[in-house]
């Protein structure tokens, strides 16, 4: 299963980074620099979901999306196409 989601994983990350702007493109950060409780989306590991930063998730994030990066309609559009890769 988790391998069926590796491949849908590619063409759903390449969308959100087409829908973002450069300039949001270059907001993502490594999970030590978001602050706890803080929503993102592992650019890595989309099939994760919608995740809430916390000290034990840091060391595995290599690249994320956070929340406060985007405005609201964006991050709108990038919870959309997550939820699709997960159910």
């Amino acid at each position: 299963m988790k391998t069926l989601s590796k491949r849908r994983e590619y063409p759903t990350r390449s969308a959100i980074m087409r829908i973002l702007s450069e300039d949001e493109q270059n907001r993502t950060v490594t999970a030590a620099r978001l602050g706890e409780g803080e929503g993102f989306v592992d650019l890595d590991h989309l099939y994760r979901g919608v995740l809430r930063a916390e000290p034990s998730s840091y060391k595995r994030v290599t690249q994320a999306l956070p929340q406060s990066a985007l405005d609201e309609e964006k991050w709108t559009q990038v919870c959309a196409y997550v939820e699709r890769l997960v159910h």
